[in-house]
């Protein structure tokens, strides 16, 4: 798998994996690398898509504005507000805001 993946030959990888699981062989699940996160993030286990969700926290949007810049339902935004205040062990959004605007941005 790892061939097709760093060929970055993506449709093909993903078209392999669904063959494999469909004839009953274990294959992980890709995850993104968050080695662009910065450390205290990366230590606290915040994924991509978390760091994506705290930075526009601290510009400031709402949940509902967070989740129709990135496509998301509300829901899943509030999900990841809350996962991101246990895992930065911050008791609330003002929190979150405050520690976001100390990081630099995700690239």
């Amino acid at each position: 798998m790892s061939i097709f993946e760093r060929a970055e030959v993506e449709s093909d990888a993903a078209r392999v994996r669904r063959m494999l699981r469909s004839m009953g062989v274990p294959v992980p699940r890709r995850r993104r690398a968050t080695v662009d996160l910065p450390e205290v993030l990366r230590r606290s286990g915040v994924t991509r898509r978390e760091a994506e969700v705290l930075a526009l926290v601290a510009e400031g949007l709402s949940n509902t504005e967070i989740a129709q810049r990135l496509f998301l339902s509300v829901r899943t935004v509030e999900s990841h507000v809350s996962s991101l205040m246990l895992k930065l062990d911050r008791p609330n959004r003002a929190g979150l805001i405050a520690l976001g605007l100390t990081l630099e941005p995700a690239t």
